[in-house]
């Protein structure tokens, strides 16, 4: 009877283990899209441009590259 008992604690432990690790999973994925969201709505808004892939590129980006590669 102890051994059952054992035995469900510990699916008990390793049910919540997997809902916690998975939790922090999405939070770190749903953070980095809000914020890779704001950062296409802070480019658009200076006149840069969003590509269909999702890659902002900002006028202060271009200024900066123009500054430091002078090519």
């Amino acid at each position: 009877m102890a051994a059952r008992h054992r035995q469900g604690r510990r699916t008990i432990a390793i049910i919540v283990t997997t809902a916690l690790v998975a939790g922090l999973v999405m939070g770190f994925y749903a953070g980095s899209r809000y914020q890779l969201w704001h950062l296409q709505d802070a480019c658009l808004d200076a006149g840069g441009r969003v590509s269909d892939d999702g890659v902002a590129r900002c006028e202060i980006e271009r200024e900066i590259e123009r500054e430091f590669d002078p090519r």
